[in-house]
């Protein structure tokens, strides 16, 4: 059936965008999922200690299962069709959604910027640099407290945001929008800038602080979430809401799951690198055992008994089979980074970030030689 639009365009009111809503939002928050236990798996590798920057990317994962769950529910509803092959009661249930996924979704970005904040924190310990940290930090959790007071009264009476049937005033939904957006861009945009100005510090090559400057900048992608956002959500009619509101349901739902996986990128470098260089390690391993076994006189097969043998020979003649060597950990040690400053903290994640040119200052208890 065709009815006439209000802009005077033919609308086909069989058309249905809920295959490609799921197609778009699935994969981003599998990826979140990924990340998270990338990160984890990367924690476990390097043998740091979870902190609270790992626990408060944990909410905001659980948090993005709310936004996509309430996603979920829209399209259920309806969001995705138009509004006219909707029951009229469906129209009420959507916008209750959209006041609840407003707030939940806040609650997400808040917390994946606390997480990242944390986790700089971990990092890089200079007063000026935790002092920042904390600054930005309170103007985010001021952000969410801001949007989640404003959009709970954003209507007179509060009902009046859902039920269209009653006389009610509000306040305009796209200056809304873009106040909330431009805060929240502001304060990513600041969060970029500052571990790189403290890896430009550090006593390591240029090579590894391009490197590093990239792994942070990553986190940019959250940027153009974010902005793309802004420009899908106020592009809505209040004549065709579950229609109008299916680019701004797929981006409110990508925006947080790109977060989650910007907070856990730069955590998951070890894990990257493991998994990138596998095969040049495999193949370096097969070629020293070769070396080796040629030298000893022993003829190599795919005995993985004999592999195994012939490594063994390499250990026991000092000779490095290629792996990472990995330092003593029961020694007390104390670890300086210029001008970063890194502390000896068993939370610490020296590690995480492989590269970082690190002095240790090893002590050693005489009594124990």
């Amino acid at each position: 059936m065709f009815i006439p639009a209000l802009s005077g365009r033919a609308v086909n009111m069989k058309e249905n965008r809920q295959p490609e809503m799921l197609r778009d939002m699935i994969p981003f928050v599998i990826l979140a999922n990924l990340a998270v236990i990338g990160r984890f798996t990367s924690r476990r590798m390097t043998r740091a200690a979870i902190g609270a920057d790992d626990y408060m990317i944990l909410l905001g994962l659980l948090l993005n299962w709310g936004v996509f769950a309430i996603m979920l529910v829209d399209l259920h509803l309806g969001n995705g069709k138009h509004s006219q092959v909707a029951p009229p009661s469906n129209v009420t249930k959507f916008f209750k959604a959209v006041f609840s996924v407003s707030i939940v979704y806040a609650s997400t970005i808040t917390a994946i910027k606390l997480a990242i904040l944390l986790f700089y924190q971990r990092l890089f310990t200079t007063a000026k640099f935790m002092l920042a940290t904390r600054v930005v930090g309170g103007i985010v959790v001021l952000w969410w407290f801001v949007v989640v007071i404003v959009q709970i009264f954003s209507c007179r009476p509060i009902h009046g945001l859902w039920d269209t049937s009653i006389p009610s005033t509000c306040i305009d939904p796209t200056l809304f929008f873009i106040g909330v957006a431009v805060p929240n861009i502001a304060t990513d945009l600041i969060m970029l800038g500052l571990p790189v100005q403290m890896v430009w510090r550090l006593q390591t090559s240029l090579a590894q602080k391009i490197a590093l400057t990239v792994t942070f900048m990553a986190g940019g992608s959250v940027v153009v979430a974010s902005l793309y956002r802004i420009v899908k959500l106020p592009a809505t009619t209040a004549s065709d809401p579950l229609w109008s509101y299916t680019n701004a349901t797929i981006w409110t739902s990508i925006e947080p799951s790109v977060g989650v996986v910007s907070a856990c990128l730069p955590t998951m470098r070890p894990l990257l690198q493991y998994i990138l260089s596998s095969r040049d390690r495999l193949e370096s391993l097969a070629e020293n055992a070769q070396d080796q076994a040629r030298r000893h006189g022993i003829q190599l097969d795919s005995n993985p008994q004999k592999a195994h043998r012939a490594k063994a020979l390499d250990k026991d003649n000092g000779i490095n089979d290629g792996t990472n060597f990995q330092p003593n950990n029961n020694l007390p040690r104390k670890t300086a980074v210029s001008s970063g400053k890194l502390r000896p903290d068993p939370e610490r994640d020296e590690m995480l970030l492989v590269g970082i040119h690190v002095q240790q200052d090893v002590q050693i208890d005489r009594t124990m030689l």
